[in-house]
């Protein structure tokens, strides 16, 4: 709730529109959590509509509290002013919670209150006659609200019924029923992001640049629909790197960061599709380009702990590319240190025996490939990789 508050003041006045919350919140953070909702359903509609939108809500709950308050005041029935007080005690404690938690953007909450309020309108006095256009107009209004809702909610049928195609791996099927809920629901980024991923996963296996050009239309609608969230131009850019576009995927890929600067695990993330091309280059025998590669890892590490500090997200690829340039000695501290992350463990232990191989430290090198081998046995293919780097860059 604290980092809206640094928010609003850079959207007061319209807010970020629907989802805008979900996307931006990462620039705002004092540490690195994810949610979806404000704790607080006043700012979460002043972050989604703006200043306008939060003394709208602020009117229903007083006009409402008022109706109940005058129900008690002056109606001349007991029966109604017990059931005047209980409505509006029912629907106080909602809002009251309203205040830590984002409650109403749960559907059977807004029913409830909603019932509550009719309920409540409903013991209020009726004027006979009056103008019709009021009633009229509210018709239409509410049609309108029902046909929309109606559309966006066959969109999510359908994305949720091609989600359950996928797992089980009907794929066709899955596919005809994503395009639908993009076409029921063009502006949701959540149904174009998961068709972009099927159309690349088709592509790739049919080696099919239709389907996978069709994938980047919807990778890149998506960037539109949503450009402000790190997660968008991370999958851009590891799409166009697995699709031979590898400069113009790194600046996505380094974009995510700036999006979300504490997210430890982008950052190595981005320093492995470096050091990849960098040891490409480096067999290749192009070994000043594979320099220019390991040089974007550096500067990683102070951003990183500018953001996240102690995180040991970087430690095998700064390990790595140390033992790429020659740099044993900082090399070795940066691959012990990995060895206490656990999701590295396993290479940070092999390219320690591949560093000792090279060190002529037999027997130390035979233990780390050992114990890497505990830790995972496809692990031997970072040994095989970093003992073939016999001439430092």
């Amino acid at each position: 709730m604290w980092s809206t508050l640094t928010l609003l003041p850079d959207y007061p006045l319209l807010g970020l529109g629907g989802q805008g919350w979900q996307s931006r919140n990462f620039q705002y953070q004092s540490s690195a959590y994810l949610s979806k909702k404000v704790h607080n359903h006043f700012l979460q509609t002043w972050v989604d509509a703006g200043i306008g939108a939060v003394l709208f809500f602020l009117g229903m709950i007083v006009s409402f509290a008022l109706l109940c308050v005058r129900l008690i005041r002056f109606s001349a029935d007991n029966e109604q002013k017990m059931l005047a007080t209980a409505l509006l005690l029912a629907f106080l404690s909602v809002v009251t919670h309203s205040l830590y938690d984002f409650n109403f953007s749960l559907g059977a909450i807004g029913i409830y209150v909603a019932a509550v309020m009719g309920l409540g309108a409903s013991l209020s006095f009726v004027k006979k006659g009056g103008n019709l256009l009021a009633p009229g107009l509210n018709v239409v209004a509410v049609m309108l609200m029902l046909i929309l809702s109606t559309v966006l909610l066959l969109g999510h049928t359908e994305h949720q019924t091609g989600r359950r195609m996928l797992l089980e791996q009907r794929v066709g099927e899955a596919l005809v029923h994503l395009e639908r809920a993009v076409r029921l629901d063009p502006l949701n980024a959540e149904f174009r992001l998961e068709l972009a991923s099927v159309y690349e996963g088709v592509g790739r296996v049919r080696s099919d640049n239709d389907i996978l050009q069709k994938a980047k239309v919807q990778f890149e609608r998506v960037l539109f629909l949503d450009r402000y969230h790190p997660r968008s131009s991370h999958l851009y850019g590891t799409f166009l790197i697995n699709n031979g576009q590898f400069d113009e995927g790194l600046n996505y890929l380094m974009q995510s960061l700036q999006l979300n600067p504490r997210f430890g695990r982008a950052y190595a993330l981005y320093a492995r599709h470096c050091l990849d091309k960098a040891l490409e280059l480096y067999f290749a025998g192009e070994k000043e380009r594979a320099a220019i590669y390991l040089e974007k890892i550096m500067p990683l590490e102070a951003k990183l702990q500018e953001y996240a500090p102690g995180n040991l997200a970087l430690a095998l690829s700064l390990g790595q590319t140390h033992f790429m340039l020659g740099r044993d000695n900082q090399a070795e501290e940066y691959l012990q240190a990995a060895l206490a992350f656990d999701r590295d463990r396993a290479s940070a232990a092999m390219t320690l025996a591949a560093l000792y191989k090279h060190l002529g430290k037999g027997d130390k090198s035979q233990e780390y490939f050992n114990k890497a081998l505990t830790l995972e046995q496809q692990s031997v293919s970072v040994y095989q990789t970093f003992v073939r780097v016999r001439t430092p860059l």
